[in-house]
């Protein structure tokens, strides 16, 4: 159970870190306040979680010009100059 505890914070502390870089990569609109993203976070729970087909979440359209998200963690590989999954 203690081991658990830590992976959930590890994983609570990665999410607080890096949720902008995950919204982008899910290509969900950006958060303007923190209303907005409590809803947006309630509604992702909702679809995830509890698998409702009620919910509905807009996506960000990008064009296609604008330039592929960055990962969201670096890997080791990535970090040792091995090709990161977005390369072709």
């Amino acid at each position: 159970i203690v081991a658990s505890r830590h992976y959930g914070r590890a994983l609570a502390t990665l999410v607080d870190l890096n949720r902008f870089a995950l919204y982008e990569r899910l290509r969900l609109e950006l958060p303007t306040d923190t209303q907005q993203e409590r809803e947006l976070t309630e509604r992702l729970s909702r679809l995830a979680l509890l698998h409702s087909e009620d919910e509905n979440v807009p996506y960000a359209i990008q064009s296609s010009q604008s330039t592929p998200a960055k990962p969201l963690v670096t890997g080791s590989a990535t970090a040792q100059g091995a090709p990161s999954p977005d390369t072709p």
